[in-house]
């Protein structure tokens, strides 16, 4: 069975030529993955981290959002998840950027416009999304939880609409 049959990007055909980018790298690595489970592999490893990342951050927001008063040891642990979670998206798109993406290239035609526009998006998600974080603290009003809940919320799917865009193209 081959690797991008097990993927969610049914139909596509790595063994395309139109993907391989000169006759030195051809599509022929499939024999590599024998015996490998996907759960194993460092892609989906990463992406599922930061889906349960995701779903584990808008559940804290969502538990304090309906509140009238905010304790400051409940601000205290959601600022510090959302720290957490914006190193790791934020090195995680750099080292896709710089690193894979570049050294992919050398080898296959890849759909890279897209992924700098995705990259683009979740930044500047994550940089508003930031200043919000900061200014949390206990006493914060109703609304203002819910504005960061919304924020999350639009965040989150500019994520989760990046992975599986990229699962779809560049990852089988």
């Amino acid at each position: 069975q081959c690797l991008s049959c097990s993927s969610p990007s049914q139909g596509f055909n790595p063994y395309d030529a139109a993907w391989q980018k000169s006759r030195d790298f051809p599509s022929d690595k499939e024999k590599e993955w024998e015996g490998k489970p996907l759960s194993r592999d460092f892609w989906w490893m990463w992406r599922n981290s930061l889906r349960s990342g995701l779903k584990d951050m808008q559940a804290a927001i969502r538990a304090v959002s309906g509140r009238f008063e905010l304790e400051q040891w409940q601000a205290d642990v959601i600022k510090g998840a959302w720290a957490r979670h914006k190193e790791l998206i934020s090195s995680s798109l750099r080292n896709q950027s710089d690193v894979v993406m570049p050294f992919l290239a050398e080898r296959i035609n890849i759909m890279n416009g897209k992924m700098k526009e995705h990259h683009l998006d979740i930044r500047q998600a994550a940089d508003g999304l930031d200043v919000q974080m900061k200014s949390l603290k206990a006493s914060r009003s109703k609304e203002f939880l819910q504005g960061i809940q919304n924020s999350f919320e639009e965040y989150q799917n500019k994520v989760l609409r990046y992975l599986e865009d990229d699962e779809n193209t560049n990852l089988p």
